[in-house]
């Protein structure tokens, strides 16, 4: 292949000064960071609610103490139906235990959203409530157009659109591995798309340029308050507002300085976030995509893999796995998704319309999930070096040439698979253990649910077990494990 001169993003001094400032603003946010030790004591109270979140098995509720202390206060679906009911506002009185979990991963999870433990409440007092919030309000009617077009995709057109995560878990894990599970995730794609759309809405307006930019801004922030404002929309609309103000006042576009500028006010807003998943997926991967994407203008499959390169070390630190294919499961779920979000806006008006193509959108993307190839990788002392020196080596202006085999680097670091050990997980809903020695796999549950088969796989490729020659399970329950795959015996 011959050599060709790359169109590069320009750097500048003014990024250099806007990336030390974020790394001066990062070690202030990370000073003051700590995980607290596992704890479990009994707690009850009045508590009045910040917020609310409705998943499949059940929900949970943001509420404060007389300190402004925030608590994640689990509830089984027959809580979250009576909050559904009776409202949102107001406050909950409950008898329960507040724990800080052992777990790491769920620990720093918590303490990344500003949480300082989790209420699990065997007695709650609903009386105090005062009725639903707007928000409330727009969730329910969203419920109500929405969930008659069966499920499971009604429960993935409210979690897309209301930020209510009832979406099985069984069809969820099905994105995360196939490393389309940002789909899912309400973040910067969902409010871009939103952006979009507005724009597109005005263009066919006399409206001037700059009141198309500021009229389409308010679409993505109703989005992000209907959505339950989560922290990474609210990063994300950030991000947008620079993005726009850009164009409005200076009519000059500096992408990587909007990704500093938004880095920096949501750690001044945020600082717990530094050590969150979700803050380091979307500026890390931004970012490269930002340096990179200008070397394959208009080449979008390559786009794709380089995006998936420069998430690998992140999900070797955090997942342990990553599809092999996600690039080629991308390429095809994106613009299938922007279909799905659309179509889903528009079927709020024409639901009997719309949902039969929605749904064989939805079927599409589960198609799209199929395309994968798991295996585990690990994060190493090399990871982040090779990964700068990548970079730094993709940034040449005459290495165009060079192009696939820089992608192919990045795939391949961190993916050192693991040495398999001695495994076992015996918790409430199931236990599972691997045997090193007889290269056995035992499985069973204790308490029924479909996630159980789920959440036991990933446990397994964490620890780099993804082949196995002996199974001891139901062979109903051998299907359910799909990414561990047989180990021939002699091979």
């Amino acid at each position: 292949m011959k050599a060709e001169t790359a169109l590069r993003f320009p750097l500048h001094r003014y990024h250099a000064v806007a990336l030390l400032l974020l790394c001066i603003v990062g070690a202030w946010a990370a000073s003051g960071i700590v995980i607290p030790e596992p704890f479990s004591r009994s707690l009850s109270g009045t508590y009045p609610i910040k917020g609310f979140d409705w998943r499949f098995n059940g929900g949970h509720l943001r509420v404060a103490d007389a300190e402004g202390k925030e608590y994640l206060l689990r509830l089984n679906n027959a809580a979250m139906s009576e909050i559904i009911h009776r409202g949102d506002q107001g406050a909950i009185t409950f008898q329960g235990r507040l724990t800080f979990p052992s777990y790491k991963g769920y620990a720093q999870s918590l303490v990344a959203q500003g949480y300082h433990g989790v209420i699990y409440p065997y007695r709650i007092d609903f009386s105090e409530l005062q009725g639903a919030s707007w928000r409330l309000q727009a969730v329910g009617w969203i419920r109500e157009r929405l969930l008659p077009a069966g499920q499971p995709l009604g429960a993935l057109l409210v979690s897309v659109l209301g930020g209510i995560r009832e979406y099985p878990p069984e069809y969820q894990s099905g994105f995360g591995y196939a490393g389309t599970a940002h789909l899912l995730a309400i973040s910067g794609l969902h409010v871009g798309f939103i952006f979009l759309l507005g724009w597109l809405a005005t263009g066919i307006t006399p409206l001037s340029f700059r009141w198309r930019i500021v009229i389409s801004l308010i679409l993505p922030a109703l989005y992000v308050w209907i959505s339950g404002g989560s922290i990474p929309a609210f990063r994300a609309f950030l991000f947008l507002l620079f993005f726009a103000g850009g164009v409005l006042w200076r009519k000059h576009i500096d992408v990587l300085q909007c990704l500093f500028l938004s880095a920096i006010v949501s750690l001044l807003l945020w600082p717990q976030t530094i050590i969150s998943a979700s803050f380091h997926f979307s500026y890390g991967i931004t970012a490269i995509l930002i340096l990179g994407g200008s070397l394959y203008k208009g080449r979008y499959l390559w786009i794709c893999l380089l995006a998936m390169a420069g998430s690998i070390p992140l999900s070797a630190w955090y997942f342990g796995y990553i599809n092999a294919l996600s690039f080629l499961a991308n390429a095809f779920a994106v613009p299938l998704f922007a279909a799905f979000v659309y179509c889903g806006v528009f079927a709020l008006a024409l639901p009997e319309l719309l949902f039969p193509v929605l749904r064989m959108l939805h079927t599409l993307l589960q198609w799209c999930n199929e395309v994968v190839y798991v295996v585990p990788i690990r994060f190493t002392a090399w990871s982040a070096p090779l990964l700068i020196l990548a970079l730094i080596v993709a940034r040449w202006k005459t290495l165009a040439w060079w192009r696939m085999g820089i992608v192919v680097t990045l795939i391949g670091i961190g993916a050192i698979q693991y040495s398999t050990t001695a495994l076992r997980d015996d918790n409430r809903y199931y236990t599972l253990s691997y045997e090193p020695e007889s290269d056995t796999l035992h499985f069973q549950h204790k308490i029924y649910r479909p996630e159980n088969s789920v959440y036991a796989q990933k446990e397994l490729l964490k620890h780099g077990i993804w082949r196995v020659a002996n199974w001891d399970m139901a062979p109903e329950e051998k299907e359910q494990f799909r990414h561990i795959r047989k180990r021939e015996t002699g091979l």
